[in-house]
C-alpha cells in the first residue's frame, strides 16, 4: 500500500502505469523509418542527406516535434560545425556534416546489412563459393566484389559482437 493511496497496490500500479503513458517524452518522440534510412544512407548519398533535410523541413512546417534520429543529425552537424574558428569553415563543415558535400571519397551507397542478407542467399545458391557470391552481390548493387566481401565481414563482425554482449560467445 502506498499512503496516498487508499486502494490496493494494483489499482495503483494501474493509475501509475496510466499517467507515465501520457507524461513519458519517447511516447511522443515519431518514428520515421523513411528518415532513418535516409540518415543512414547520407554519409555515402548527397541525395540521401537531401531527402532527410526535406523530411526535416516537413516536420517543422507541419509543426511536429522531429524524431530522434533527425535531431540527433542536425544537432551533430550543426554542433561539430560552429566549433570551427571562421565562417567559410563553418559553412563548409556544415555542408560536410549534413553529408551534402564530401572531403574524400565517400562511403559506398549501400549498407552492410543490405549486402549481408543478399550475400547470404548467394552464398546458399553459389554452395558456399564466396568469390562466385560476391561476384553476384556486386553486380546487383553496382559496387565491387571487394567491397562485398569487405561489407560483408562488417556483417559478421557485427554478428560476433552481439553475440559475444549477449553471453553467446567466448
Amino acid at each position: 500500500m502506498h499512503p496516498e493511496n487508499d486502494s490496493n497496490d494494483e489499482e495503483w500500479i494501474e493509475v501509475t502505469i496510466q499517467d507515465a503513458e501520457v507524461s513519458l517524452p519517447w511516447d511522443d518522440d515519431p518514428d520515421d523509418e523513411v528518415a532513418d534510412l535516409a540518415v543512414c544512407r547520407a554519409p555515402a548519398d548527397p541525395e540521401e542527406a537531401a531527402k532527410a533535410l526535406l523530411i526535416v523541413v516537413r516536420y517543422l512546417r507541419e509543426n511536429k516535434p522531429l524524431p530522434w534520429i533527425l535531431r540527433t543529425y542536425l544537432a551533430r552537424a550543426i554542433e561539430v560545425s560552429m566549433a570551427k574558428p571562421t565562417g567559410d569553415l563553418r559553412n563548409s563543415a556544415l555542408l560536410r556534416e549534413l553529408h551534402l558535400t564530401a572531403e574524400n571519397r565517400r562511403p559506398v551507397k549501400v549498407l552492410w546489412f543490405e549486402v549481408s542478407n543478399l550475400m547470404t542467399q548467394e552464398l546458399q545458391k553459389h554452395h558456399g563459393k564466396q568469390n562466385m557470391a560476391a561476384k553476384a552481390v556486386a553486380t546487383f548493387f553496382g559496387i565491387s566484389p571487394a567491397t562485398v566481401i569487405r561489407l560483408y565481414k562488417q556483417h559478421l563482425e557485427h554478428t560476433e559482437n552481439i553475440r559475444r554482449l549477449e553471453g553467446g560467445g567466448a
